[in-house]
């Protein structure tokens, strides 16, 4: 707020994560950019089976948890 504040993007994550692990009829992965871009869409995906209480969780397991996909790999499956 009016460079008042630092960012901060809450806990929005621990959403996506719980439908990483209980929803496999979603196909799921985030866009790797500088706040990430979340992609939900009906399909499958073999679901996340770690924890998903946590930053250090997410910390820790980011690229996997999130099914991290390049800027490149996004462009090329939706061009």
């Amino acid at each position: 707020v009016n460079g008042k504040f630092p960012a901060w993007n809450g806990t929005s994550w621990e959403g996506f994560a719980w439908h990483r692990k209980y929803s496999p009829e979603l196909q799921m992965f985030v866009v790797d950019t500088d706040w990430g871009v979340g992609i939900i869409q009906k399909g499958k995906q073999i679901n996340w089976e770690g924890d998903i209480k946590g930053y250090q969780v997410l910390k820790t397991h980011r690229h996997k948890l999130l099914n991290l996909i390049s800027i490149n790999e996004f462009l090329r499956r939706f061009n």
